[in-house]
């Protein structure tokens, strides 16, 4: 068989403080991935964990056991500086990317291989497959809302797109895979300071630079996508499994939504500006609807209602409009603030 090139993949992992349990999980998975007829790499990139990624047994034995794998550093707190490191050093066609609790399932990538020879036009893909394994159990009363908040998907077909505005169809984080050219243009763009979401920051849960590096794939006019032959099980721990975090990351993810295509796509901001309510329309809705929330105890309320307040944050965020002073207190009382 032809070898397509000596590093197609370049498989960048990211990690900070990670849960040993799901880091092993994810490094056994990596181990498994079949290849026909191309080549891969591994970087471990240990954003300040403590103790260092390098000291856990299990990551040495990963690394003794794989050649084509090392550990780097990103000293700089935050994901998008990780994912810079990552970038920066990556011999590949193609990058990779799985957090330390993706569980990707054997044969990602020779199934992406499989789509970058069919749809050569698409920069940027994602699993259309991604079950949610609450290895420490969950409430069975938030399960289907924490489902969708930490990027579970159930899609039935491949598809892609190319339009200036986010699409159903644009990966996400979690196994995303683009175009080594791509990402140079992104890390380009973020070294000039023209992109400026930096993920999660320590305890942050605000994120955004997944979405501006597929974004950026859209700006240079390729397409990006999902398929359901992608597939990466999210791996969660108790510590997630609750509406705290819940809150908390539908809060960061879509505060950083609007910013982040418009720093990409400057014209967006003026695409979106219908979609920007007034003020006191803003608080009233916030109000009535956290209120809702509150009397009726429904998960999917209350992940609603932070959905709507981060995405319209995110917009008074881009116009530079003040947050009216009602929803800032229902964020502080909702302990987002």
């Amino acid at each position: 068989m032809k070898v397509v090139s000596e590093v197609y993949f370049t498989i960048v992992i990211c990690s900070y403080n990670p849960d040993d349990r799901l880091l092993q999980r994810c490094l056994n998975a990596v181990s498994r991935l079949a290849h026909h007829g191309f080549g891969s790499e591994v970087l471990l990139v240990d954003n300040n964990s403590n103790p260092p990624l390098a000291n856990r047994l299990f990551v040495q034995d990963f690394l003794n056991t794989k050649p084509d794998s090392k550990i780097i550093v990103a000293e700089q707190q935050g994901l998008v500086y990780a994912r810079i490191v990552g970038i920066s050093q990556a011999k590949g066609e193609y990058l990779v990317f799985f957090d330390d609790d993706n569980e990707p399932q054997s044969d990602y990538l020779i199934e992406i291989h499989a789509l970058n020879q069919r749809y050569p036009a698409v920069a940027a893909w994602g699993p259309g497959t991604v079950p949610v394994d609450f290895v420490d159990g969950i409430d069975s009363r938030i399960k289907e809302v924490a489902y969708g908040a930490l990027q579970g998907k159930r899609e039935n077909y491949t598809a892609f797109a190319c339009l200036r505005q986010w699409q159903a169809c644009y990966p996400f984080g979690t196994g995303l895979c683009i175009k080594a050219n791509v990402l140079a243009k992104f890390m380009e763009w973020f070294n000039a300071g023209k992109l400026t979401a930096t993920g999660r920051n320590g305890v942050s849960l605000a994120s955004g630079e997944d979405l501006q590096m597929v974004m950026t794939c859209i700006a240079l006019g390729y397409a990006a996508g999902h398929s359901p032959r992608l597939q990466v099980v999210h791996v969660i721990p108790g510590k997630r499994a609750d509406m705290t975090y819940i809150k908390r990351l539908s809060y960061g993810s879509n505060l950083a939504f609007h910013t982040s295509i418009a720093e990409v796509l400057p014209e967006y901001a003026e695409v979106v500006n219908s979609q920007l309510h007034r003020p006191r329309r803003f608080a009233f809705k916030s109000a009535k609807r956290y209120l809702s929330a509150l009397l009726t105890g429904s998960p999917a309320k209350m992940v609603n209602t932070i959905n709507y307040i981060g995405a319209m944050s995110s917009l008074y965020r881009l116009y530079h409009l003040p947050v009216p002073k009602i929803v800032t207190a229902i964020l502080k009382h909702a302990k987002l603030l």
